[in-house]
């Protein structure tokens, strides 16, 4: 079973992934955050095993965040914006999924 944390500072799209991710079969969203800080202050007491992280966000990027928790969770990048993949990568991130996300078949 994946359990996983969405982190991302627009509420639809938060709504979205979550849509998305209870279609998959073995995966459970089982917290998401709009803010980075609280995100932080709460990751380390939620049992899960993947983090999707918007990197655009206010305050905080989501390449930040994952410096942070860096090797205690796997995690997959959201962003409309392809000029972080490499820096993104840098990270050992599992992904790097280029908004608008859209259902394969």
């Amino acid at each position: 079973m994946i359990k996983c944390v969405i982190l991302d500072d627009e509420l639809l799209a938060i709504s979205y992934l979550k849509l998305l991710c209870e279609q998959i079969e073995n995966v459970e969203v089982v917290k998401a955050f709009n803010d980075p800080k609280i995100f932080l202050s709460e990751i380390d007491n939620i049992d899960c095993n993947l983090c999707i992280l918007d990197i655009e966000m206010p305050g905080m990027t989501g390449l930040q965040v994952a410096e942070i928790i860096s090797g205690s969770k796997k995690i997959i990048f959201t962003t409309a914006y392809k000029e972080y993949a490499a820096e993104a990568f840098d990270l050992n991130v599992v992904d790097y999924v280029r908004k608008p996300i859209k259902k394969k078949g």
